[in-house]
């Protein structure tokens, strides 16, 4: 649940199921900031927007088109203390699935990966990591593969970029495309509903991380 407040007016959101055998998987996505958030901010930026509720005040809060502002409790010395302003984003988002992947120094690459694709894209959304054969290489390394799903109002091509600044920051190399080495690759698989990469889309791997992608974001 999420109460949301301006000096003229006060609205809430609840998500969830009447029935108690009706919940998310885990409080990572059922949580209010997570599940009622995001339906209250884009109520609020409809109410903003009409100019027939004239009675909203907007000139005490400075809303700009593309943002709102969540009035949101943090947790402080394990009490509630404090009401805080955050700032909640209401552009267009865009949805994106990437495969990471590492045959070398797979543990530490792919740890490195995700900091820093959750540091660009939070939250993140993680498949559980998989161990494959190699496809066309000749040396026998196995690789690390794991699915993550994030949103971003960033486009396409500005993602590809952050997304080959961190291949180079793990340590990749022109060179280690003939040793057949990978720190690390970083590939999108899905920008919305446009698959990027159908081959690896259809990959037996991938199609088993979406599956339980998917299944860790459903309702249980």
């Amino acid at each position: 649940m999420v109460y949301g407040f301006t000096p003229s007016l006060v609205s809430g959101c609840w998500v969830g199921g009447d029935e108690r055998d009706i919940h998310f998987g885990s409080m990572t996505y059922g949580q209010g900031a997570a599940a009622a958030l995001p339906i209250w901010a884009k109520y609020m930026k409809k109410v903003f927007d009409d100019p027939t509720l004239d009675t909203i005040s907007r000139k005490l809060l400075n809303f700009r088109k593309d943002s709102i502002l969540v009035p949101v409790r943090r947790l402080r010395m394990a009490r509630w203390r404090k009401w805080d302003w955050m700032i909640f984003s209401t552009k267009k988002m865009h949805k994106y699935i990437v495969c990471i992947g590492s045959n070398y120094n797979r543990t530490e690459n792919l740890t490195f990966a995700r900091q820093k694709l959750a540091e660009q894209f939070s939250p993140i959304y993680r498949a559980p990591e998989l161990e494959t054969e190699p496809l066309f290489f000749k040396n026998p390394a196995l690789f690390s593969n794991q699915v993550i799903m994030f949103f971003s109002d960033k486009d396409e091509e500005l993602v590809k970029r952050i997304l080959k600044d961190i291949e180079l920051a793990s340590g990749r190399l022109p060179e280690d495309k003939k040793e057949e080495k990978v720190c690390l690759d970083i590939d999108i698989l899905l920008y919305d509903d446009k698959i990027i990469k159908p081959e690896d889309w259809e990959r037996e791997y991938v199609q088993q991380s979406l599956s339980a992608l998917y299944s860790s974001l459903s309702i249980k």
